[in-house]
Order: structure tokens, then C-alpha cells, then sequence
């Protein structure tokens, strides 16, 4: 009651000079109830004078109605005593029916509290509004069309008139009693509504949709198993890929639901994930989108380029660090390695930036350490996260919208953190012409969410960056014979070089790939080994030795650490495959030895 009261009071500001009063008030009985303008006003419990609660609703209607005219108004209606049981109802001062003492018992009431209860009740249905809408306002899609059902007293049809025919068409629904109105063009319209001397007015805003949310998509995934870990992180980044929203309007997820299973080769999954746009200027939208994960069993990819963002390593202002951008079905590696030394909290981020105007497609393998003070310890940890992906295939392929960005890395970095990290890129379908961009910017709660998309509002013309090279993949084929030359392979020192002449020190992000052939001639059992030297200084390493991770968190010269040893029988020959990368942070070149163990 107090809504639509105040439904009321905001309406009766639009009245104009209309009359509210001067159409009839609608009167009925409905079995023992007495309604005025919809609106329930006395309910007949107990027979009175030989008439049964139907019939003394129906006389009381009848009554009213005979009654009704300019002069049934709300003052005109009262309570007069009769007596101590029984009170009787005037309009005009006729009396129209009675209250008695039965009544009031069923509800534990007195006569005259139910007869007051009884004329308040015909008063404000007398001020009910004959005709009205839930809202004084309403907001309609573009070219759409939507309906809002009349309510009220009023059961002709009501006058419509619209001051912006151009932006939304209005007409009466009589079947349905209701206002069908369809957006035209973006906009705002104020229609009028007419019935009799009666006039309200409402406005409707005609708004484009924040964004076209698709009933379902694809998301595809490699890995042997793709762990669900991967695969949740990127559920989100699949439906936000595949949502067109417009310019300003933001995406947010608001639940996933799935099983959390880690896919094999071949497998598929199935997700739900609640996503709403919304945008000061769009229509929120909210919809259920239904996402089919399948490990498609491709093959693990060989890079051919490396982007190298690590100038400045040291960043001391908030800039871009790095660009360059993704050929067509070229893997792409990325090397980042940044310590924040601004004096603020910073946020490191990664995007892919697709300029054109169609979707791309990009293949991604993904990892991120939290950033960490230790920059060896921090490098470490992105090799060795980076190298146990690469190894297990594990991927996803992301969409990215037209003329939109993808953020793959927002990291919260302290003051004196360093964040690294390796990741791959490959352009698919559309992806020719994306760009990577790493760049530093001060920490805010607007920091981007990894995975989201946001729109691209640039130019699309990009300055590509020094630091991108050929080949990240060196290949060693090597044979140790016992009691011969002890072999040495050098990590880091056989710069890559671009054609403008600029190196990448230390092969970071190089992938190293060495097979070994350990022969013992002799005739006796031989011991070797396979070692590693940090020649350079104090470093970290990772390595891979016939598939089996070993880790070297901290070394520094004269020492040097074991990965693999051996007893080689007499005409013992073995073969041994040793995979690694400098590890940023640490220093480099280092050499991997292979020869006898020291006695």
C-alpha cells in the first residue's frame, strides 16, 4: 500500500491541470468483498438483516454506485453511531450499509473500530489513481520491443502521445492492457498517457545492450593432462572472449560452475558461468553461458621467436617496456624479468592487443609466480613453472574480440619485488598483427583482472621493440668416451643477435636441448658425470635429465652441482637427453660438463 501511494504522489506531479476526480471511481462486489478502483475496502463475514455476506456486498455497490458522482469525495464519507453494536456508513449522508458488532468479533474488533477501519479503507481508494504504471520510468533495448501492464480503475483506452516519435513508437495493447513500445534509435522519450481528464506521463529510455553474450562457446585446451587449475583460470577468459561488449561496458563473472577436472587428450568437459555487462550508458545484461572445454590433442609447438622485455630491468618510472607483434602461426616466446624500484606500488601487466576487426585466435601457455624480493629465486621459479608446461603440452586457445586487449599478467609488485615470468604465443585464426605489449603502471583497484578483456581504443600502430630475436632452441649433440676429452657445452654464451646487431646476453629464455652418449670402451665399471658450472657468478638452474626435474636453487663458483651420474659398465653405452634455460637473475653464461666422476 505505501508503494502504490507513493506511486501516487509521483504521478499527481504530472497531472497537469487534469482532474484526478472527475472520473467515476470503479465500484464492484466480488462474493462477500467490496472493492473500489481494485482496491479491497470491506469484507462482509456475518448475514445482517436476513442478507448473506454476497448479498450485502452486492446492495452496498449497488448503493455506492447510485451514489457516485462530484459530490463522492473523500470528505463525504463517515461513521455515525446507531449503536453500541452497529454503525452505519454514509456517503452524502445516506447511509450505504452497516458494521456491526458480528463482524468486528472476527477479527477482534469492536463496531466502531471496524466501521472506521471501513471508511478510511473508501477513502483512500477514492484517492487511488485511475490508471498508473509500476514505475515513472523504464529503460527498452534497442530495436526491441517491450510491454508494461496498465493498472487502475480506468477500463477505457487511454490516449498515448510521445514528444520523440524518432526515438520510440508507443501504442495500446488492449488484449493484454498494456503499453507495447519499441526502440527505434538511442535516446530518451517522455510519453503521455490520457484517461478521460485523467494524465500521467512516464519517461523511457531507449539504451544499446551493454554487450552480446553468446548462449554457449568453445574453449580448447592441450596438455597431458591440461590440469583443471589451467583450465578454470581460462573458463573465465573464454566466455569474456567471446562477449562483444561496447565501449566503456565492463564484464563480470559472476560464478562458475563445473566440476574441476583435469582433461586428457581427447576429453571434454562442460561449464556453466553466470556473466553480467553492465555501463553507465548501456542496458546491464545478464545471461548463463554454456562453455564446452575439449583437449583437442594438438601438438606441442617449436618456437621460433623470443620477445626479450628486460630494458629497463630495472624500472624506476611507470612506461611501456615492451612491444612487438605475432606473425601468423609463429610460436612465440616471451621473456619478462622487471625489479620495481619507482618507489610505489606497481603493476606490472601483459597484454595481447588484437587491433583488427575480427576475432583472433591465439594459442597461450601461461605461467605467472607471484613476484618476489629474491630475483634469482623469482627467475627460478618462472623457468622451472614455464619448463614443466612446455613439457606437458599444456596450453589454451584464447579468443580475443575485435579491437580489444587481453590481459595475461597483473602483477602487484612492492617496492623492490621483482616479477618473471616465460610465456608462449601463437596466432591462429585472426591473429596475425596482434600485439604483445608489457608495460608498468601505478597499482590501483582499476588494476586489470588477468584474463579479462577490455576495449582497444588505439590507433593500432605500434613501435616494435629491439629486443626480438630468431631461434630461441639450441640443439647439442655430444659423445663422452671414457678416458677421452671431457665435453663442455657453454649456457649462455653464444649471444642470439638480431640484424641490427643487438644481443640477448646470457640466452635467457633460450631453450637448451642437449643428447649425450656416455661410452665406457673399457673393461672395467666407470664412473661419470654430468655437471654444471656456474662459471659466471652466483645463479639458479633448471634442469630436465630423461624427462626428471632437478633443481639448483643457489650455487656459485668454484662449485659446482651434479644433475647426473652413472656407473658405466665395461662396453656400457648410454644416452642421456638434458634440457634447461638460463634462469633470469642469475648470471650467465654457465657450462654444462660431462666427464668422470673425481675420485
Amino acid at each position: 500500500m505505501i508503494k502504490k501511494l507513493f506511486l501516487f504522489a509521483i504521478l499527481l506531479l504530472f497531472a497537469g491541470g487534469g482532474s484526478l476526480f472527475a472520473l467515476s471511481p470503479k465500484i464492484e462486489a466480488d462474493g462477500g468483498d467490496l472493492k473500489i478502483n481494485n482496491i479491497l475496502v470491506s469484507r462482509f463475514r456475518m448475514p445482517e438483516g436476513g442478507a448473506d455476506p454476497v448479498m450485502r456486498a452486492r446492495m452496498a455497490a449497488m448503493r455506492l454506485m447510485e451514489l457516485s458522482g462530484p459530490d463522492f469525495t473523500v470528505d463525504s464519507v463517515k461513521s455515525v453511531k446507531v449503536s453500541d453494536d452497529l454503525f452505519k456508513i454514509t456517503v452524502c449522508g445516506t447511509t450505504v450499509y452497516y458494521a456491526q458488532t458480528e463482524d468486528a468479533r472476527e477479527l477482534n474488533s469492536t463496531a466502531e473500530g471496524l466501521a472506521g477501519v471501513w471508511v478510511n479503507n473508501i477513502r483512500s481508494a477514492l484517492q487511488a489513481v485511475p490508471i498508473y504504471l509500476d514505475a515513472s520510468s523504464f529503460v527498452l533495448p534497442l530495436e526491441e520491443q517491450r510491454r508494461w501492464v496498465l493498472h487502475g480503475s480506468y477500463t477505457g483506452e487511454p490516449l498515448l502521445a510521445v514528444d520523440a516519435p524518432d526515438v520510440v513508437s508507443v501504442r495500446y495493447d488492449a488484449e493484454a492492457r498494456s503499453i507495447a513500445a519499441y526502440g527505434k534509435a538511442l535516446g530518451s522519450a517522455n510519453v503521455t498517457v490520457s484517461a478521460g481528464d485523467y494524465v500521467f506521463r512516464f519517461v523511457i529510455y531507449v539504451k544499446k545492450p551493454a554487450a552480446k553474450i553468446p548462449d554457449s562457446c568453445v574453449f580448447n585446451v592441450t596438455g597431458s593432462p591440461c590440469p583443471s587449475s589451467v583450465i578454470r583460470s581460462g573458463i573465465k577468459g573464454a566466455v569474456c572472449g567471446n562477449i562483444q561488449a561496447e565501449p566503456g561496458a565492463s564484464v563480470v563473472v559472476e560464478g562458475i560452475d563445473w566440476n574441476d577436472t583435469s582433461l586428457g587428450s581427447g576429453s571434454s568437459s562442460t561449464a556453466s558461468v553466470r556473466v553480467t555487462c553492465k555501463g553507465s550508458s548501456y542496458l546491464t545484461v545478464s545471461k548463463v553461458v554454456y562453455v564446452r572445454i575439449t583437449n583437442c590433442s594438438e601438438k606441442r609447438e617449436k618456437p621460433a621467436r623470443i620477445f626479450y622485455s628486460n630494458h629497463p630491468e630495472t624500472m624506476k618510472q611507470f612506461q611501456d617496456l615492451f612491444t612487438g607483434t605475432l606473425d601468423d602461426n609463429v610460436c612465440t616466446r616471451l621473456l619478462y624479468h622487471h625489479l620495481n624500484a619507482t618507489g610505489r606500488t606497481a603493476n606490472l601487466r601483459i597484454e595481447v592487443i588484437n587491433p583488427g576487426d575480427a576475432p583472433a585466435v591465439i594459442r597461450t601457455t601461461r605461467t605467472a609466480i607471484k613476484p618476489m624480493v629474491d630475483t634469482i629465486s623469482v627467475g627460478l621459479q618462472a623457468t622451472k613453472g614455464f619448463m614443466s608446461a612446455e613439457g606437458k603440452n599444456i596450453s589454451t586457445y584464447d579468443v580475443i574480440p575485435p579491437r580489444s586487449t587481453r590481459y595475461y599478467l597483473s602483477d602487484t609488485m612492492r617496492h623492490n619485488d621483482t616479477s618473471s615470468g616465460v610465456m608462449e604465443f601463437t596466432s591462429k585464426e585472426g591473429g596475425a598483427g596482434c600485439v604483445v605489449r608489457v608495460s608498468v603502471a601505478p597499482s590501483s583497484s582499476a588494476d586489470p583482472a588477468v584474463f579479462s578483456c577490455a576495449r582497444y581504443s588505439g590507433t593500432g600502430s605500434f613501435d616494435e621493440d629491439d629486443y626480438i630475436f630468431d631461434e630461441p632452441v639450441k640443439r647439442f649433440t655430444e659423445t663422452y668416451e671414457v678416458g677421452k676429452n671431457w665435453v663442455f657445452i657453454s649456457v649462455g654464451k653464444e649471444h642470439l643477435t638480431t640484424e641490427k646487431g643487438t644481443k640477448l646476453y646470457g640466452n635467457y629464455g633460450v631453450t637448451y636441448k642437449m643428447d649425450f652418449t656416455l661410452t665406457n670402451p673399457t673393461a672395467d665399471e666407470r664412473k661419470v658425470r654430468i655437471g654444471f658450472d656456474p662459471s659466471a657468478g652466483a645463479a639458479a638452474a633448471y634442469f630436465t635429465v630423461n624427462g626428471e626435474p632437478v633443481t639448483i636453487h643457489h650455487i656459485k663458483p668454484p662449485s659446482e652441482y651434479n644433475i647426473y651420474s652413472a656407473v658405466l659398465r665395461p662396453g656400457e653405452t648410454r644416452r642421456v637427453t638434458v634440457e634447461t634455460m638460463p634462469v633470469s637473475g642469475s648470471n650467465y653464461p654457465a657450462k654444462v660438463i660431462v666427464g668422470p666422476v673425481s675420485q
